[in-house]
């Protein structure tokens, strides 16, 4: 999809556009990883914060995309974050963006909160 490509590669501008003509900024794909593994759930926030585009992060949690929405890979039926992407490739700065959005924060107190 256009805006993952976008999202991917850091391209704010075309990100904004694609966001403006009603992408939505929280859609998944099915992907192929680089080890040859099927994903799915990969969102555009999730490749933004995979490849460090700290301003399209921020352009997309303004829009309204989900930091806590988790890719899967198939084969290792494992899940990861945004933000634990992020963390793993070194891109601290949007690591810090994820993990403090008000919207995953009102969350995490939310579940805090709530009997178990």
């Amino acid at each position: 999809p256009r805006l993952h490509w976008h999202a991917a590669r850091g391209e704010l501008e075309a990100v904004r556009a694609c966001l403006q003509q009603g992408d939505a900024p929280d859609v998944g794909a099915r992907l192929v990883a680089a080890a040859g593994h099927l994903v799915e759930r990969v969102s555009p926030l999730y490749l933004a914060a995979q490849h460090g585009r700290l301003e399209v992060v921020r352009l997309l949690l303004a829009a309204g995309a989900r930091p806590e929405s988790p890719m899967v890979n198939l084969h290792t039926g494992c899940s990861h974050s945004p933000a634990a992407v992020a963390l793993v490739n070194g891109h601290i700065r949007t690591y810090v963006a994820l993990r403090l959005d008000p919207v995953l924060r009102a969350e995490r107190r939310r579940r805090r909160r709530s009997p178990k």
